[in-house]
């Protein structure tokens, strides 16, 4: 999915990590406590 979609859709998130990773652990996402 797009990186702009990405962000919209988990808000909370502090920090987006693309790896290209195919897999459902591909995108890493820091929430913040």
């Amino acid at each position: 999915e797009a990186h702009i979609d990405f962000k919209k859709r988990v808000p909370h998130a502090i920090g987006l990590i693309r790896t290209g990773c195919p897999t459902p652990y591909g995108n890493i996402i820091l929430e913040s406590e």
